[in-house]
């Protein structure tokens, strides 16, 4: 997938995350609002959002929640996520980017009125796993946690370049830029308690992706059990069946490096 076919990612995050993970006082009348992030080069998907009045906040009230805001970007690591491979190879510095948070719309509005304007909107999943709902968390969070989940990785994988990420295993055993954070989000959710819920959601989403995003998430699987095997750890029970649903590469060349 090149460049030019993907669409402009806007990150979106409710405001009670900022609060929790980063134990800062959002006042509760804001935490259902949405936190967002993107390049500032897109700037021009952000109008219909934008359009939308923002109520009067009170003194400093917006200069701590966009403080936390921009904290809690560098605590999802989405700098790092917005840029392709490619686009990360061949840059000099990084782009300017656009933060901040609508006080007067809920966090399902958002994404409505930034998928109108045009960005592929991306809910970013809460950094831990949350607990499932027979232990008091409330279902329709938890439940909203997996998809986001599953669409992350799934940004990552189309952020990927195959050809890149093949070029660098086989120079040094490593995986390229986005893989490696796609790996990391894996390991993060699959060893919790989330594991089998989050198996059952992939496996039921992954038979509808592209042949392209698949090797690439093949390729990751078969790193991360590399990995594990060098330390003298296994992967989740739940891996295996993953790599199954995910069939026979499409690529010639990922299933020569996969062996």
């Amino acid at each position: 997938m090149s460049k030019t076919e993907l669409r402009p990612v806007a990150f979106v995050f409710p405001l009670s995350d900022v609060g929790e993970w980063l134990e800062k006082p959002v006042p509760p009348k804001y935490a259902g609002c949405p936190g967002y992030w993107y390049r500032s080069a897109h700037e021009d998907c952000f109008g219909e959002l934008g359009a939308i009045d923002e109520p009067e906040m009170g003194d400093g009230e917006a200069d701590d929640l966009l403080a936390w805001v921009n904290e809690y970007v560098d605590a999802c690591n989405l700098r790092q996520a917005i840029y392709t491979d490619e686009e990360y190879a061949e840059m000099d510095e990084p782009d300017e980017d656009s933060f901040g948070f609508h006080p007067g719309v809920t966090l399902a509005e958002g994404v409505e009125a930034l998928t109108a304007g045009g960005f592929r909107v991306v809910v970013v999943p809460f950094p831990q796993a949350l607990r499932t709902t027979a232990a008091g968390t409330g279902g329709a969070r938890y439940a909203a946690q997996l998809d986001a989940v599953v669409e992350r990785l799934a940004l990552h994988l189309d952020f990927a370049s195959t050809p890149a990420a093949l070029a660098l295993l086989e120079e040094s055993d490593a995986l390229s830029r986005q893989l490696r954070l796609a790996s990391d989000l894996i390991e993060n959710f699959l060893g919790t308690e989330q594991n089998d819920d989050l198996t059952q959601r992939l496996l039921t989403v992954v038979a509808g992706w592209s042949g392209a995003r698949r090797d690439k998430l093949r390729l990751v699987f078969a790193q991360i059990a590399k990995e594990k095997a060098a330390r003298g750890q296994s992967s989740s029970p739940n891996v295996p069946k993953l790599r199954a649903a995910l069939g026979r590469p499409e690529s010639p060349e990922v299933e020569r490096a996969l062996g």
